[in-house]
This record gives structure tokens, C-alpha cells and sequence, in this order.
């Protein structure tokens, strides 16, 4: 089980459930930016994710509203954006095609491309309009 930036040992319903399945797993990697967690004690694997001023991106809202957000600092330590992350997870399992964008702004566009026609349809806006 790979866990990125959420805490399910703390916020999701029924924790006895959630804890079972957590010390039954086979492997259970957390990607955060906090340690520790009720949930990182779980972890076999722990990876140092970046929080939101240290890394580049869009965000959408509850209400879907999406906001550009610049990367104002670096992460500290070993601390990685997620998408870096995972691009370097891909790359090490043979998947280097699949996951070949060189940067948040390539994600957020393919990610909006694929909306095309659904509900949260986001195909009319590009990462460089956002970032505008």
C-alpha cells in the first residue's frame, strides 16, 4: 500500500478497520511531508515529500476552483516533490515512457486533457495560463 499526503490512521472512519489493514500489509509506504503520524508508524518505507511552497503545481479547491502555486522555497533534506517522486518510482520500474514529463506544468496539462468532457472539465485551461 503506497500512502502520499493523507493520514487515513487518523482521519478515516472506523480506525480499527484502518489499522488492521495497515499491520496486515505486506508493504506500506508513506509519502509525507510530516513524520511522525499515526499513520507513518505503520510505514516500512518512509519518503520525504516537499509541502506546498516548496514545490510547483496547481491545486483544485472543494469547491473546484484550481490556483497556481509557485514554488517559493526549497525542501529541506531528502524532501521531494511528489510528482518527482513518483516520475523517479516509474523511471526505476522500466515505465520512463509513461511518466516522461519534465515538469508539474506537462502534468497539469496532460491531467487537464484527460477532463475533456466530464464533469470537472478542465481542458480550456493550460499551466502557463495559471501561471499567468
Amino acid at each position: 500500500m503506497w500512502i502520499i499526503c493523507t493520514n487515513p490512521a487518523a482521519s478515516m472512519p472506523e480506525l480499527d478497520l484502518v489499522e488492521k489493514a495497515l499491520r496486515q500489509a505486506d508493504l506500506v509506504i508513506v509519502q509525507d511531508a510530516y513524520h511522525p503520524t499515526e499513520t507513518t508508524r505503520f510505514a516500512d518505507i518512509l519518503l520525504p515529500a516537499a509541502q506546498w511552497p516548496e514545490k510547483a503545481g496547481v491545486m483544485t479547491s472543494s469547491e473546484r476552483r484550481l490556483t497556481y502555486l509557485p514554488k517559493l522555497v526549497e525542501p529541506p533534506g531528502e524532501a521531494l516533490p511528489d510528482a518527482e517522486i513518483l516520475t523517479r518510482f516509474a523511471h526505476e520500474m522500466g515505465w520512463k515512457e509513461a511518466f516522461s514529463h519534465a515538469s508539474a506544468g506537462e502534468i497539469f496539462d496532460e491531467f487537464a486533457a484527460l477532463t475533456a468532457g466530464r464533469i470537472c472539465d478542465y481542458s480550456g485551461v493550460s499551466h502557463a495560463r495559471l501561471a499567468a
